[in-house]
């Protein structure tokens, strides 16, 4: 009896690694084959169970949680990455320090990957911080030494980590902690050795530079952002790394936009609209709808600020249409707060379209716009969202009252003078003199005229 348990334990581990393995090549039938990867190891531990078979088990918990974790890019990330995560610490009960020092790593490793990406659903702070810790015990191990290939993959986990943290809290700090570890890196993940990886990490770098930008050195950060894209697109074609061509593409546009609010506008964001045009070519709304839509916000915004320096009229038409295209993706139902920006940018886009065409049409789409960005922008939840789609409002509103005052419709222009004057007020609960001087100061300005205007009306 015995002996057939502990075949069918061998042929269920088999099956586990085999099922995986074809997981890992082959995008149809993804979820299946991991879900059968992942019965195939937890009959496995039904035999191979601590104390006797300490190693096996080990060994099946840490492939375990590498299934789990690929599930979760396909499925239930945040159940699946806690099973990811319980099925590492499961093996680390036998992956000691003393005892196993390169499972140790490997596991410490994975252990940190599946907290990095835990923390993109929940309690970001915090498991940014276990994943920071897992990464640093794994690299008691990978010394640069002994292990420079592992060591620089640590390092890069690490970084993204730390460009993740920086987020949340400590901006500046971590960010040069990131810096530091994608520098690293970069010493063993060279174009000659490592082609593919050091893509990966010229493409994490160039986030950092571009992230850095936002808080010092803007032209010289969103300068070296962009040669850190480059290179990344010197191994990342769209033949070979189709989806790392579009990403770093759409980050290289990211970088030209910033940069064209320094220098050089129209020649800057002609070339973030090449990149993002580049990066749709493989991005497309049946491929992979999600990027597909989060480049076209980058194109309508880029179209927005390019029609600040030309073809006002034909710019932002095309920028419209870009948000247009996004929203066919990010729904008020599946993406509700990407969905709000986009409103609220589609709305800006509309409220300046009304000065060149359709003055009253282009009005109305805007106001429409802006209140379906308030649907998800609340208060309580989102409050200086909300306070600047409502100075949007007002601004819309008072403008297409004083197109209906220009046509003789009293009733209508009132009514719109009122919602405006509304929603400085709600504004205003959030931009106060102290924390937004500038906003309270146009508020208080626009609330000045409306007064007026209502007066004249009503007189």
């Amino acid at each position: 009896m015995n002996k057939i348990t502990s075949t069918l334990a061998e042929l269920a581990e088999k099956a586990g690694d085999n099922y995986r393995q074809i997981a890992d090549v082959k995008a149809d039938g993804k979820e299946e084959n991991l879900r059968r990867a992942i019965d195939g190891y937890e009959r496995a531990l039904r035999f191979f169970t601590l104390p006797n078979y300490r190693l096996r088990h080990a060994n099946l918990q840490n492939n375990l949680g590498n299934a789990f974790g690929t599930l979760a890019e396909v499925r239930d990330k945040e159940a699946n990455l806690g099973l990811a995560i319980k099925a590492y610490q499961d093996a680390l009960r036998v992956y000691t320090l003393n005892s196993f020092p390169e499972n140790y790593a490997a596991t410490q490793n994975n252990l940190g990957n599946a907290y990095r990406h835990v923390a993109e659903v929940r309690d970001k702070e915090a498991n940014l911080g276990l994943a920071i810790n897992a990464f640093e015990e794994a690299l008691r191990v990978y010394v640069v030494d002994a292990y420079p290939e592992k060591y620089a993959h640590t390092k890069n986990n690490l970084g993204n980590a730390y460009g993740n943290l920086a987020q949340v809290r400590d901006k500046e700090p971590n960010l040069d902690r990131a810096l530091k570890c994608f520098t690293e890196a970069l010493r063993w993940r060279t174009l000659e050795a490592f082609p593919q990886y050091y893509a990966g990490t010229q493409n994490n770098l160039g986030n950092v530079y571009s992230s850095l930008a936002e808080i010092r050195d803007k032209a010289t950060n969103l300068g070296l952002s962009i040669i850190a894209f480059k290179e990344a697109l010197r191994i990342r074609t769209p033949e070979a790394f189709p989806q790392g061509y579009a990403m770093a593409q759409y980050n290289l546009a990211t970088a030209y936009c910033k940069l064209a609010e320094l220098r050089d506008k129209e020649a800057n964001l002609d070339l973030s609209i090449q990149a993002d045009r580049e990066a749709l070519r493989v991005s497309t709304f049946e491929a992979f709808p999600q990027d597909y839509a989060m480049i076209q916000v980058g194109l309508g915004n880029a179209y927005g600020s390019l029609a600040e320096a030309r073809d006002k009229e034909v710019n932002l038409g095309l920028s419209v249409q870009a948000f247009e295209e996004a929203l066919r993706i990010q729904t008020f139902e599946a993406f509700p707060q990407d969905y709000a920006v986009i409103q609220n940018n589609l709305g800006n886009a509309y409220f300046r379209l009304a000065e060149v065409r359709e003055k009253e049409p282009s009005l109305n789409l805007a106001l429409k716009a802006l209140r379906n960005a308030l649907r998800v922008f609340t208060f309580e939840a989102l409050p200086e969202y909300y306070a600047g789609a409502h100075f949007n409002l007002a601004r819309t509103c008072s403008a297409l009252a004083v197109t209906l005052l220009e046509g003789g419709a009293t009733d209508g222009a009132k009514d719109l003078l009122r919602a405006a004057q509304a929603s400085c007020a709600e504004a205003l609960r959030v931009y106060t003199k102290e924390s937004y001087p500038e906003h309270y100061e146009s508020l208080n300005k626009l609330i000045t005229w409306l007064d007026a205007q209502l007066a004249k009306v009503q007189s």
